[in-house]
């Protein structure tokens, strides 16, 4: 796919996003992933169970918002709407797969991460089998906070646009 030109969640080939949070046993854990094409869609590679439990299997971002491939690339359906622009409270969507997950946006807040300080909007994922989990998303910026249904947190350190 080209790289999207939404500047709610903009999307550019080659970027390279690093996260910061903390495993189970309480270590820290830096991890790094660059955004790539995936045939009609986007990825986070090297795959990282945190980054890629917002956008499973891929994601694209298209006027309307962003959309979500279920758990597998093998046989996708096709991608679902996720989270609808503009954001608005308590506006919920569900991407089917293997674990239908529903996606809730619950509301705006104001949020500090190593990389700064962001005006953000807390999207709640919710699957049929884990507790909840959410994302904080930046417009013109992407995500800048991860909360795993774990309760592990990560938060964005830096960003590297491509080249």
């Amino acid at each position: 796919p080209a790289s999207s030109v939404d500047r709610t969640f903009p999307v550019v080939v080659g970027t390279r996003f690093t996260f910061r949070g903390k495993t189970p046993s309480g270590k820290d854990d830096t991890w790094s992933a660059e955004l790539v094409a995936a045939g009609d869609v986007f990825q986070y590679e090297p795959h990282h169970d945190v980054a890629n439990w917002f956008s499973k299997a891929g994601f694209d971002v298209i006027s309307g918002g962003i959309l979500v491939v279920g758990e597998s690339l093998a046989d996708p359906p096709p991608p679902a709407l996720a989270v609808a622009f503009p954001f608005k409270k308590g506006t919920s969507n569900e991407v089917p797969g293997v674990f239908p997950c529903v996606y809730t946006v619950v509301d705006r807040e104001k949020v500090t991460v190593p990389v700064g300080s962001f005006d953000t909007w807390k999207v709640l994922l919710k699957d049929t089998v884990n507790p909840a989990g959410a994302v904080w998303i930046a417009p013109g910026t992407g995500i800048v906070k991860i909360q795993l249904p774990s309760g592990r947190i990560d938060e964005l350190v830096s960003i590297q646009p491509p080249g």
